[in-house]
């Protein structure tokens, strides 16, 4: 929600991006990949307990 209004507002790397909505999706899939990754990391302990 926060990056969508950078992007309406041009603030931010939106102000000088050649292309803000290509700027918008990389900052959308980066964050998503970094949430992917917090949660398989989250998940780890739980799974290395019942091999145990």
């Amino acid at each position: 929600v926060v990056e969508m209004g950078y992007l309406e507002a041009r603030i931010d790397g939106y102000k000088n991006a050649a292309d803000p909505q290509v700027l918008f999706v990389e900052s959308i899939e980066a964050l998503i990949s970094r949430e992917n990754t917090l949660w398989a990391i989250s998940r780890r302990p739980e799974e290395d307990t019942k091999k145990g």
